[in-house]
């Protein structure tokens, strides 16, 4: 079940109280004899309830499906207020990206912003190992999570530096991915090795600098991106066979920026075992034009 309408006086789906996990928590049933976990301020401690009876829908404002057991002891002691909390970021979230969110975000960012708030109260600060990383590669995410721990910071009344703004941006990259969480850690570093490689290539090879801030360079990086995650998924891109008179006009006409398209590929595949065709490396070097004319001063 993924997340309802707040308005669950509209809902036709009807849920029975089971138990009470703590005040703003219950485990209920529903119609269809699937037990269901309830998030409500004070749902739990509404006098009218009893075991059997109909959940008041004007209280329900979650609803999970309860698929395992780690749910019920995450719930039991957290207040009310980090419930809304992470409320607040999921709807900020859907509104940001356009993007309908499933439910176990809801429940992974509670789990991570309660412990982040306890490490932060015993004066235990965590590093980002890949802060840097997520700042230049998943920049979208960043600027969000930046907005979203402002926001934490003013509600728990916390510090939270960016090395939280990373692991809440990393929460975003993760959910909206079809990779594993230690695949979407092995792109960000694959990105980070490969802008590495290229800024030294260029600078060694053609005593160039590239502006890793402009619009081109993200555009690139993009691409490349969604390169990986084929790849890592072992999927082919969507795009059909090599166009042969567009790649031929390509290699003759930009000959310098095929040669460092390349040079990009067989990097991926002496390091990552990624193995490109010439329609990819066509469309890296169109990609590195506007990059390299930028870079020459050229417009």
């Amino acid at each position: 079940m993924g997340k309802l309408s707040k308005n669950y006086g509209g809902v036709s789906m009807k849920y029975f109280y089971l138990k009470t996990i703590n005040n703003n928590a219950i485990v209920s049933i529903d119609e269809n004899h699937q037990e269901a976990i309830i998030l409500g301020k004070a749902v739990g401690v509404d006098p009218n309830r009893y075991v059997g009876g109909q959940v008041n829908p004007s209280l329900i404002e979650r609803v999970f499906t309860k698929n395992n057991e780690y749910i019920e002891p995450l719930l039991r002691d957290i207040p009310y207020s980090y419930y809304a909390l992470v409320q607040w970021i999921m709807d900020y979230a859907e509104k940001e990206f356009n993007y309908d969110f499933k439910e176990s975000l809801y429940l992974t960012l509670l789990d991570h912003i309660v412990f982040a708030n306890k490490r932060y109260q015993e004066d235990e600060i965590i590093i980002n190992p890949l802060l840097n990383e997520i700042k230049a590669f998943e920049r979208e995410k960043y600027d969000f999570a930046t907005k979203v721990v402002v926001e934490i910071n003013n509600r728990l009344d916390t510090s939270f530096d960016e090395n939280e703004v990373g692991f809440i941006a990393f929460h975003f990259v993760n959910a909206m991915s079809e990779l594993s969480q230690s695949q979407n850690k092995k792109v960000v570093v694959i990105l980070k090795e490969l802008t590495d490689f290229l800024t030294d290539f260029l600078l060694n090879s053609r005593h160039l600098e590239i502006d890793q801030e402009s619009y081109y360079f993200s555009r690139l990086i993009t691409h490349l991106k969604y390169l990986f995650t084929r790849a890592l998924s072992n999927k082919n891109s969507k795009n059909g066979g090599d166009d042969a008179k567009l790649i031929g006009m390509i290699k003759q006409n930009f000959c310098d920026e095929w040669m460092i398209s390349l040079e990009i590929c067989t990097y991926l595949k002496n390091e990552y075992n990624i193995v490109t065709s010439e329609q990819e490396v066509a469309y890296i070097t169109m990609h590195l034009l506007p990059i390299l004319n930028n870079s020459k001063g050229e417009n």
